[in-house]
């Protein structure tokens, strides 16, 4: 049995048109699959890497919003001087 080629056709450097194999058109298609599925197990990892950093920024700011306040209230308490005599 011989190669079977496509109905498909790409121009050459002649503009003369030149069948192309299935088989080579099913492994481009499958280079290209992998490649999409490689892309996305990367964006779905940086999407978890972002999703902690946004948890970790947002406890950050509690604990600087908790500071401040105990800053500001530190800063309004009477103060009590003692002198020595």
């Amino acid at each position: 049995m011989g190669a079977l080629f496509a109905v498909i056709s790409a121009a050459n450097s002649n503009l003369r048109l030149k069948p192309l194999r299935y088989d080579a058109v099913n492994a481009m298609l499958l280079k290209e699959h992998r490649k999409v599925q490689e892309l996305e197990a990367t964006l779905a990892q940086q999407q978890k890497g972002m999703e902690a950093l946004t948890a970790r920024l947002k406890m950050q700011a509690a604990q600087i919003q908790e500071v401040s306040a105990q800053f500001e209230m530190a800063k309004l308490a009477p103060r009590t001087v003692l002198t020595a005599r």
